[in-house]
């Protein structure tokens, strides 16, 4: 069991109003200047696991970290994960280090302590409120890991592993698609892609080489997205989707192959 800290909105507020004065400190790493764990935060209690995230940037450690951070703060309900004092909290206590070393902040150039501040924002804070559950960094490692995690595999985690080898590249494709917040959708799209490869022995094509103009995952969205758009997919119970799902996939698969090589022509 541990206590988890809620930034107190008038701790939140200066540190908004006034992250000019504290810039300095974010970037020395002082956080004894910016916040006082005894009187900026409120605690709730709840079941979490100690956990240690790496703080490389590869693929594998992004993965790593979502499994690891999701499992630790699996009690976590969503009305309690949308919450951006928490996120502002832990970034300002448990996950300080964690931020400071995973992503350092860079000194500014003389009279440019703008740039700091951006860093700053974007590292600490929502920048945005109705999407700051995919853009703080921690609040993203909790979503992300619920978005993927699945009961449908004995490996809770079989969709994050599949992403595992190029975690931007098999996700970016689906940022700003119309379907992105339908958990079933985006879970059947997965677990598509995740038994065509195993049936297929290879990762689906998802980066462009030199000359191709079309890969098949990014044509497989195109093509989620033109019948998305009616909401067509509302009406399959979760078999038949993955059914059209799979023939959407086979279609994409075959006129990438008939493209690239009519462009190689």
């Amino acid at each position: 069991m541990e206590y988890l800290p809620l930034i107190k909105n008038n701790k939140l507020e200066d540190l908004k109003k006034n992250i000019e004065k504290y810039a300095y400190n974010y970037l020395r790493g002082e956080l004894d200047q910016i916040v006082d764990e005894d009187k900026d935060f409120y605690y709730f209690e709840l079941n979490v696991d100690d956990i240690d995230l790496s703080t490389n940037s590869d693929s594998k450690s992004q993965v790593d970290n979502i499994k690891k951070f999701y499992n630790a703060f699996q009690n976590l309900s969503e009305s309690q994960a949308v919450e951006e004092r928490l996120w502002v909290g832990l970034a300002h206590t448990k996950f300080f280090n964690f931020i400071q070393k995973r992503w350092p902040l860079k000194e500014p150039n003389e009279n440019n302590v703008e740039k700091l501040i951006n860093q700053i924002k974007r590292y600490y804070f929502p920048n945005n409120l109705r999407d700051f559950h995919w853009q703080h960094p921690l609040a993203s490692l909790w979503w992300t890991g619920k978005k993927y995690y699945s009961d449908s595999y004995e490996n809770r985690f079989a969709i994050l592993d599949f992403l595992r080898n190029d975690f931007n590249s098999k996700s970016f494709p689906f940022v700003g698609s119309n379907f992105t917040y339908n958990k079933k959708l985006m879970e059947s799209i997965y677990e598509v892609l995740y038994e065509f490869e195993l049936s297929n022995n290879r990762e689906i094509n998802h980066r462009k080489s030199k000359g191709q103009k079309e890969t098949e995952l990014g044509l497989f969205v195109k093509y989620i997205n033109l019948e998305a758009g009616a909401s067509v997919f509302e009406i399959y119970n979760k078999k038949d989707l993955k059914t059209r799902l799979r023939k959407i996939l086979n279609d994409a698969v075959r006129q990438s192959s008939k493209i690239n090589s009519e462009e190689s022509i």
